[in-house]
């Protein structure tokens, strides 16, 4: 029983400790002025060479800070241009499958063993798909120059 009694005052000491020090403030927050700065005052920039504030209306300001738009006639060009490359890529692709397609053929030639010519196979089959669909494609897009 004496030793929870003890017990209980220690701990009742020490929360009462902890709350002084907690309401205590340093010496220094007595001492510190709080000045507020008048709201209707308003600061412009400062010219950086001589340190005074200038006018939103002087030259200095206008040199410094100005916004450009982008340049929308290069704009238009290169999306021209990528519009008319994609049309001709196509006939490029087909070139280069066709090319493909012939080398694959020729190394189809130079194997001796079934088993190694199942890989050449199986690209030459999707290079043919792929040269189908670029076809497809570029009929297409013929069709509706015609129209």
């Amino acid at each position: 029983m004496k030793k929870t009694l003890l017990f209980l005052t220690l701990i009742f000491v020490q929360v009462l400790a902890f709350a002084q020090s907690k309401k205590a403030f340093p010496a220094w927050m007595d001492d510190a002025v709080f000045e507020r700065k008048s709201s209707t005052a308003v600061s412009g920039p400062v010219d950086p060479e001589t340190g005074l504030k200038t006018e939103f209306g002087t030259s200095v300001f206008r040199k410094k800070v100005h916004s450009k738009l982008p340049d929308f006639q290069k704009m238009r060009q290169k999306s021209i241009k990528s519009a008319t490359e994609s049309h001709i890529s196509v006939d490029d692709k087909l070139k280069q499958l066709f090319e493909h397609k012939t080398d694959i053929e020729k190394n189809i030639l130079n194997v001796s063993d079934e088993t190694q010519k199942i890989p050449f196979l199986e690209l030459l089959k999707n290079l043919e798909s792929q040269i189908k669909y670029l076809e497809s494609v570029k009929t297409a897009s013929d069709t509706k120059k015609l129209k």
